[in-house]
């Protein structure tokens, strides 16, 4: 008598899945098991041999849109059991991400070129020009601080006015465009000199020197309109011309100072001491380091290349309020090719044909 075939069981399925599913369950073992799966017209199967305690799986792939899944198993004595159809909702893959890719590294712009600017200017208005990148826009920073922008025409042009403070300015630019900012381009220093009627140099033997110095804003005179041609320069003082006059960078001239008496200094001669520091032009003292309101002259003997500039009050020394002001401005008119200026110690050496100085102490004349 021929025994009755194994029930065919089917594990859960699920409602709904993307792509394929995974059919199983239990019949007899050794039998035949057939996955039929049916949408929309559309048939496809999948058949396995269940195995150990009759287990069988299949990964069946479905449709998208409602499947239909058929299971049914034939034993060895050829006995049929069905079971199903089971819904199960076959879902769309979700769409392909778009290929990664690595962002074009842009480089930075070059920084503008800002065009040539006047060492001095009398007016307080001065409006500067330059090339940077076309369609840009250029940052313009006055002294540390920024003010103001400008576009940058299609031909790769800009042009900005500037309100310059009296004395030293430093302008910087740069230019941003869709790659960011460029670096700032060089420094460009300015310097805007209020012309001032001096009224006590009518006359006196330095008239010409003096008025030509203030002009070049290498020197100034006192708010109440005097300049004061005979009072004694300090060392802070001429520390300042020096720096002036030889145009070095006040604004990068941190306080790189080391001197004990370095806090009795004015804040408005640190910088041009600094700076002066920093060029090497001046040193302090071992024993009282810098003191900047020493009253000191530097002796030389007598120039004989200096004599025809201006007139020397003291016959065989130099003096500073006079004749070292005509040097300076023969020295930076372009009259004078072997002048030099370095300064050590208080003062320090003149041109290379004069002997070293002798520091004066203070009060004393020569």
């Amino acid at each position: 008598m021929d025994k009755d075939p194994a029930p065919l069981v089917v594990d859960p399925l699920p409602a709904s899945v993307v792509g394929s599913v995974t059919v199983s369950g239990t019949s007899e073992y050794g039998a035949a098991v057939e996955v039929a799966v049916s949408c929309a017209g559309r048939v496809h199967s999948h058949r396995q041999v269940a195995g150990a305690g009759g287990r069988f799986s299949l990964s069946v792939t479905l449709y998208v849109g409602d499947n239909l899944i058929s299971v049914k198993a034939t034993d060895r004595a050829g006995n049929l059991t069905l079971a199903g159809p089971y819904a199960v909702r076959g879902l769309a893959p979700p769409p392909a991400a778009p290929p990664v890719v690595p962002p074009v590294a842009v480089p930075a712009p070059e920084p503008p070129v800002l065009e040539a600017l006047p060492g001095v200017v009398h007016e307080a208005s001065l409006v500067l020009e330059g090339t940077a990148t076309a369609g840009g826009t250029v940052e313009v920073r006055l002294n540390g601080e920024v003010v103001g922008t400008a576009a940058v025409s299609p031909d790769g042009r800009f042009r900005f006015a500037v309100t310059l403070r009296e004395g030293l300015n430093m302008v910087q630019v740069r230019v941003r465009t869709a790659a960011g900012w460029s670096e700032y381009g060089d420094a460009r220093l300015v310097r805007h000199v209020v012309l001032r009627e001096m009224k006590d140099i009518a006359g006196h033997w330095a008239e010409g020197a003096i008025k030509k110095a203030v002009g070049m804003g290498i020197v100034a005179g006192y708010e109440d309109g005097t300049f004061r041609p005979d009072k004694r320069v300090l060392r802070m003082e001429f520390a300042k011309i020096v720096a002036v006059a030889l145009d070095l960078n006040v604004f990068a001239a941190a306080e790189p100072v080391e001197y004990l008496d370095w806090t009795r200094v004015p804040a408005w001669a640190r910088s041009y001491i600094a700076a002066c520091v920093r060029a090497g032009l001046i040193q302090g003292y071992t024993t009282r380091p810098l003191p900047p309101g020493t009253r000191s002259l530097v002796r030389r003997s007598p120039p004989s290349w200096c004599e025809p500039w201006a007139w020397n009050p003291w016959p065989g020394r130099e003096c500073m309020s006079g004749c070292l002001s005509e040097m300076t401005i023969r020295y930076l008119s372009g009259r004078s090719d072997t002048w030099r200026w370095p300064l050590s110690g208080a003062f320090s050496r003149g041109p290379k044909d004069c002997p070293g100085p002798a520091i004066l102490p203070p009060g004393q004349r020569p």
